[in-house]
């Protein structure tokens, strides 16, 4: 296409429309000058629609500040030679009211705005590069990571100090509080509980015979039996069935290997100091020997998790998520976004709203994961296994369980495939019915049949927030009608109207175009509601930017900052003592305070019992 054809009355492409609003009329005239006086233009030289190079002395350049101004116009150039190369440089040179042969053919028009001269000068339509700009900060790094309590737990069962720093159960089956004492008996708090088929006492929900057990209710004053009635008869005190007592705890540790036909050639089992529930219910011990062989942890409700951070995805392509075509068609998607048969792996399709991808890291994690419930399954309840998975491509399909934190509702999702990327892609409506809107949030996901056979309310602790973070419920289908609004303000085009574009020159109020954007609203309780959505802009994977982030691998905080106002010096948008000042006030001095605060706070036994886990 040759630009000098304007008989279209077509506004100059946006390839060759620079920021001219970003000079003054004194630099447009330098550059102008310059250009004329000391540039070269090689005519039909290189390629591309912009017809020559152009040719700058790189000295006369940086002397005479032009160089400056050619990055502030974003004029891509190269340097090299002693020279400033500008490719595809007519529109250009065009734009300053010069020719071909870098002649003034037209005078400078009497205005002050450079957009309106440039296109006076060469006869196009030329409107604002950059007419409204947003500003841009990383809230926090990616993450994928897998979720632990702080210190690390994997299992749900008190042993005090007998485990030392590491609360290690295998510490503890050998612990003597003094030299004559047992080896292997603890002190302990702990919620007595009662067979009501065999009468005997027992901590755990289900008695040896296989009957579940009862609370065994006493007066923590009187010390005497309470049944059937929510106060004491003597004192009217509530009574509890949790007590101080001596465990001896190294033949419960030996009974539980044998349940599951484990050697104890561990090394390191974690427990917790003690338990946050209300009635101080333990977990079995055979899932924390099980799931140290395995290597995950928990978190305080029992269940295996793992967390990243949420990215928003349409829509997917088989060799992008490390499986195949043919895996997609038995995972019922059957046609590609132009209605053409599933057969190539490069076809795209659109994402089911309750489909998942996890980063390669996390589905390994899972893998370990599912082979702990496999065992789990196996050895203890003495049923068939689940999901029989030796890789993490046995793992595409399997259902899971997707959680916010601060929220109590887990949403029902379907692993279908992994990424490099350190980050959780799912749907958009996936994400919304999370009540997370990706603003650099991160959630968890866990393994459907972890959660079933793990999780338990009993497990919670009893204080202010100990129910958040917990799957109590589960949405087992997304409605979009009921997720957050702001994911019913998604676009579904493939193109957008020319109508769009003369809008945003009007700089018109979004709701008056939203008859002709085809948005998730319009079509909220129809068909289409989950389908043939589309998109404009193509990528070529969905994984190809930097998978680490500088910030997760710059190592001190020092580092950190060093890098940060280096970059701030580099970008002209930013200013960079402001910068500093924001980090000082938002965060050094607030940490500081606060550090101090907590330093020189007295601190009871008490206060530091209840931050134990």
């Amino acid at each position: 296409m040759c630009i000098r054809d304007r008989k279209y009355n077509v506004p100059l492409h946006p390839k060759f429309t620079y920021l001219w609003h970003d000079i003054n009329r004194n630099e447009f005239e330098a550059l102008r000058k310059f250009v004329a006086e000391k540039g070269t233009f090689l005519e039909g030289e290189g390629e591309g629609e912009g017809e020559g190079i152009l040719k700058l002395p790189l000295e006369d350049s940086v002397k005479e500040g032009i160089k400056p101004v050619l990055e502030k116009l974003l004029v891509l150039h190269k340097v090299k030679e002693g020279g400033i190369f500008v490719e595809e440089a007519l529109p250009f040179i065009l734009c300053l009211g010069l020719d071909s042969s870098l002649k003034e053919k037209v005078s400078m028009p009497d205005t002050g705005d450079m957009v309106e001269a440039a296109g006076i000068l060469s006869g196009f339509k030329v409107y604002p590069k950059a007419p409204s700009r947003i500003g841009a900060r990383m809230g926090r790094p990616e993450k994928s990571d897998l979720r632990k309590m702080s210190p690390a737990a994997q299992v749900l069962f008190p042993i005090s100090n007998a485990g030392g720093m590491t609360r290690n159960l295998v510490s503890a089956s050998d612990y003597t509080s003094c030299m004559n004492a047992k080896i292997g008996e603890i002190e302990v708090e702990l919620g007595l509980r009662e067979c009501p088929a065999c009468g005997k006492e027992s901590y755990f929900w289900r008695c040896e015979c296989g009957e579940f057990t009862n609370p065994k209710l006493s007066c923590p004053r009187c010390k005497i039996d309470v049944r059937g009635a929510e106060t004491c008869p003597k004192c009217g005190r509530k009574p509890t069935s949790v007590a101080n007592v001596k465990l001896d705890f190294r033949p419960i540790y030996k009974q539980a290997f044998e349940n599951v036909g484990e050697r104890e050639r561990m090394d390191i089992i974690k427990g917790v100091k003690r338990l946050m529930n209300g009635q101080m219910t333990p977990e079995p011990l055979e899932k924390g020997i099980l799931r140290a062989k395995h290597d995950v942890y928990i978190f305080k409700d029992g269940t295996v998790r793992y967390d990243m951070s949420d990215i928003p995805l349409t829509h997917i392509r088989a060799d992008e998520l490390g499986i195949t075509a043919a895996r997609l068609r038995e995972l019922d998607y059957k046609e590609d976004i132009y209605g053409k048969p599933l057969e190539r792996d490069d076809q795209v399709v659109c994402l089911k709203v309750q489909d998942l991808l996890l980063s390669y890291d996390g589905a390994e994690y899972m893998l370990r994961t599912a082979k702990y419930v496999d065992e789990l399954l196996v050895k203890y309840y003495k049923v068939e296994p689940y999901y029989n998975a030796e890789t993490i491509q046995d793992l595409v399909g399997v259902l899971m369980i997707g959680l916010a934190p601060h929220t109590s509702a887990g949403v029902l999702g379907r692993l279908i495939g992994f990424t490099k990327a350190s980050v959780g892609y799912a749907h958009p409506f996936f994400h919304a019915s999370k009540r997370r809107n990706c603003d650099g949030d991160e959630d968890c996901v866990m393994l459907l049949m972890d959660g079933i056979l793990n999780f338990s309310r009993s497990y919670l602790p009893e204080k202010r927030g100990g129910k958040m973070d917990a799957p109590l419920v589960l949405t087992t289908r997304i409605d979009p009608k009921e997720v957050d609004k702001e994911a019913h303000n998604i676009d579904l085009l493939a193109r957008y109207p020319l109508e769009f574009y003369r809008a945003t020159q009007e700089i018109k109020n979004p709701t008056e175009i939203e008859s002709i954007m085809d948005l998730v609203s319009s079509r909220l309780g129809k068909p289409d509601q989950y389908e043939h959505f589309m998109f404009t802009h193509d990528t070529s994977n969905i994984a190809a930017g930097p998978l680490k982030s500088s910030y997760k691998t710059l190592g001190s905080m020092i580092g950190k900052m060093e890098a940060q106002l280096s970059l701030a010096g580099k970008i002209r948008a930013v200013d960079a003592p402001d910068v500093a000042e924001r980090v000082l006030k938002s965060h050094f001095l607030p940490d500081l305070i606060g550090n101090l605060r907590s330093f020189s706070r007295p601190v009871s036994y008490t206060h530091l019992r209840a931050h134990e886990t």
